[in-house]
């Protein structure tokens, strides 16, 4: 019988490793001085996100929870919306850096330990002012 009860928390053990699922944050940071509106639509249930960014703001927009699969397997921050979007508040400058490039997006994966805590992203966008015309 004791044998019977370590295989079975063995295989909820090696069950639960396999299916490790973690949180991923998107952080947005506007270092311009000019106000800036960012729209996010989810992929998995078209929900919209509007926030408005004020010149020099950081803000993380956004934490994604029990993310699957794990985080050390995604590689790109805005794989999981099917629309991102970041625009002036006002006609009178432009973005140049686009948003939805993979390669403007910072990734930080944080381990997380297997009884404690789940793997997670920290992802940054990061607008300056040479980034504005």
């Amino acid at each position: 019988m004791k044998f019977l009860f370590w295989l079975l928390i063995l295989t909820l053990l090696l069950s639960m490793q396999c299916q490790k699922r973690g949180d991923m944050n998107l952080y947005i940071t506007n270092n311009s001085n000019k106000t800036l509106i960012l729209k996010i639509t989810e992929r998995a249930n078209d929900t919209l996100i509007l926030s408005i960014l004020p010149g020099d703001y950081k803000r993380k927009v956004r934490k994604i929870t029990n993310f699957a699969p794990s985080p050390r397997k995604i590689k790109e921050c805005i794989c999981n919306y099917s629309s991102i979007q970041i625009s002036p508040s006002d006609n009178s400058f432009i973005i140049l850096k686009d948003i939805n490039n993979p390669d403007n997006w910072n990734k930080k994966l944080v381990k997380g330990s297997f009884t404690k805590s789940p793997d997670y992203s920290d992802c940054f966008f990061e607008i300056n002012q040479g980034d504005i015309q």
